[in-house]
């Protein structure tokens, strides 16, 4: 009896201590202040297209209408920090309580976890290679004395030089400010290909002038890296991040990225066509 005693001891102090820490997310207050202020605060990098591109007090793209669902959803309203004019970093406007949360194309690093607690990948993108209609490029082989542009200083700058054989085999390897400027250059036909992200690519594509991708032989992309798109939240946030996190998978269910993707990178924006190519050199600008 007494041995059974022992292991019934044993097991309810097992179960009290995961249910303690179970608990200590949800114990940080930093959902429940949340809830009370009624506001999800979230800063954003606005310079990352088309991701989150602020007009006046007015952020849009696809990170802005994720958070705006994922508020709604959560039974908040939102507002929208430009975590760049600020002059400050996300850590010291979340130190400060200026933001609950920061967005904007925030590509998943082991160096990000040590600083901040990061929401799962809501989207997933790559380095592509982008060619024009009719490009004679039909591989990897065919990009040697090709003329080439990408973004700097960008991520897809970073890839490409990590693929140094083939950076070299460029005959010349153009440099522009900004993904959109190095696929500009397909109107002018300045470039034989461009380096650059492939959600990038297809805005570009449903809205500029098409482009293509370059293929491997199974069909999928030929890629130089890919990431996934994650939600920066202060450490001492668990509550907040897991209702984030749960939101979310309710917004999957309901297939709402997909059709969120299909609006900013496949289907065509409501802009006309005059002030279309102007609208995107301000977004990015």
């Amino acid at each position: 009896m007494k041995r059974k005693g022992t292991v019934l001891l044993i097991a309810l102090l097992c179960i009290l201590m995961f249910s303690s820490c179970s608990h200590i997310g949800a114990s940080d207050g930093s959902w429940r202040k949340v809830s009370d202020a009624g506001v999800l605060k979230v800063g954003v990098y606005s310079n990352i297209f088309p991701m989150c591109m602020l007009t006046g007090s007015r952020c849009e793209g696809y990170d802005a209408d994720l958070m705006s669902e994922l508020a709604s959803r959560m039974g908040v309203s939102v507002t929208y920090v430009d975590i760049a004019r600020s002059g400050k970093t996300a850590e010291q406007l979340m130190a400060a309580g200026t933001i609950d949360c920061a967005i904007g194309g925030v590509e998943y690093s082991t160096e990000l976890e040590r600083s901040f607690l990061l929401s799962e990948p809501y989207l997933s993108d790559e380095h592509i290679i982008a060619l024009p209609a009719q490009s004679g490029i039909g591989d990897l082989a065919d990009m040697a004395g090709k003329v080439v542009s990408v973004a700097v200083p960008s991520s897809s700058m970073d890839a490409l030089r990590k693929a140094s054989l083939l950076k070299d085999s460029f005959a010349e390897l153009h440099e522009c400010g900004n993904d959109v400027d190095a696929l500009m250059r397909f109107t002018e036909h300045a470039t034989d290909a461009v380096i650059v992200r492939r959600t990038v690519a297809e805005y570009f594509s449903a809205n500029i002038q098409p482009v293509y991708f370059l293929k491997t032989e199974t069909g999928t992309n030929e890629t130089l890296g890919t990431m996934n798109y994650v939600i920066l939240l202060p450490r001492d946030s668990q509550s907040l991040l897991d209702k984030i996190n749960e939101t979310y998978e309710t917004m999957k269910r309901d297939n709402v990225p997909q059709q969120l993707y299909n609006r900013w990178f496949v289907e065509k924006q409501q802009k006309t066509a005059e002030t279309e190519e102007q609208a995107i050199s301000d977004d990015v600008g």
